[in-house]
């Protein structure tokens, strides 16, 4: 797993990849069906942070897996437990369901701060290009927003129920919590905006809010000026013209992962490449 740098860098992802890491980064990655860019800033320009950005690509260049985690914390106090849950969430990637996997990183990440008291919030998202499907999971993480692009809007992604009230709680909080998921269709040009909590409280809250109330509806709100005519996509670029104030705002680390659908489908495989990735299976394997 490769740890990107801070300049501007283009990634397609292959079989079995997995990219990310907890640095300040300006990348696109290249996945099946998906155009993704990120744009993360570390606490005060530390090396590290406590904001984990992960991308994988499946065996057959199909399915490709996203997460955004935040360690409760910022800066280089915080990038110990980055790095361990960062190392978690590669080893778990590969795990079909995401409830599962939240499970997993969730109690693993627990034994691993018993001593500390910390814990972290994370999204994770999968998306399946031969449906054209995204499935969310949120650990007490802010919800991800989506543009539609045929209705030119933007809404929030929180469908919560009175039976997942005491579920998809932070990682590393409560043993045992259980987790659900949601599913999604994406048409061409849609889009799913991923953000930490460092974007929509750093600029956005308002004198007359309350205390960490409003600042993420105010973002919501602010989104809508970013409207395209009905069947464009609102580009990365214009999202981060928009959140600019938050990304270089130092009152924490900050992350933006923007999900452009371009509805592309999964490339054919050579039986060379298929005995190729076989063999990389089993190696990761053993």
């Amino acid at each position: 797993m490769s740890a990107p740098a801070q300049d501007q860098a283009t990634n397609s992802l292959q079989c079995l990849d997995v990219w990310g890491g907890n640095h300040s980064v300006e990348a696109d990655v290249a996945v099946t069906g998906l155009d993704v860019s990120i744009r993360s800033r570390t606490w005060h320009h530390e090396p590290e942070g406590g904001d984990i950005y992960l991308v994988s690509m499946c065996a057959c260049a199909k399915t490709s897996r996203f997460m955004l985690a935040d360690v409760a914390g910022h800066g280089q106090g915080v990038a110990p437990l980055a790095r361990r849950l960062r190392k978690l969430m590669a080893k778990h990637i590969n795990k079909p369901d995401q409830t599962r996997l939240a499970q997993a990183l969730s109690r693993e990440f627990s034994a691993y701060t018993s001593d500390t008291g910390r814990f972290a919030t994370a999204l994770l998202a999968t998306y399946h290009p031969d449906s054209d499907e995204i499935t969310i999971c949120n650990a007490g993480h802010p919800p991800p927003l989506h543009y539609s692009a045929d209705e030119a809007r933007w809404c929030v992604l929180d469908p919560r129920s009175p039976h997942t009230e005491a579920a998809n709680l932070p990682l590393g909080v409560v043993p045992g919590t259980a987790y659900h998921q949601f599913t999604l269709q994406l048409v061409p040009n849609d889009v799913i905006l991923m953000l930490s909590d460092g974007i929509s409280e750093a600029s956005l809250a308002h004198p007359d809010d309350e205390p960490h109330r409003g600042s993420f509806a105010r973002f919501h709100h602010e989104l809508a000026r970013l409207s395209q005519p009905p069947g464009q996509a609102v580009t990365p670029q214009r999202i981060y013209r928009h959140a600019r104030d938050a990304l270089e705002h130092d009152a924490d680390d900050r992350t933006l992962l923007v999900l452009t659908h371009n509805g592309s489908d999964p490339p054919e495989q050579s039986l060379r490449e298929k005995l190729s990735i076989l063999g990389r299976m089993v190696g990761l394997g053993t």
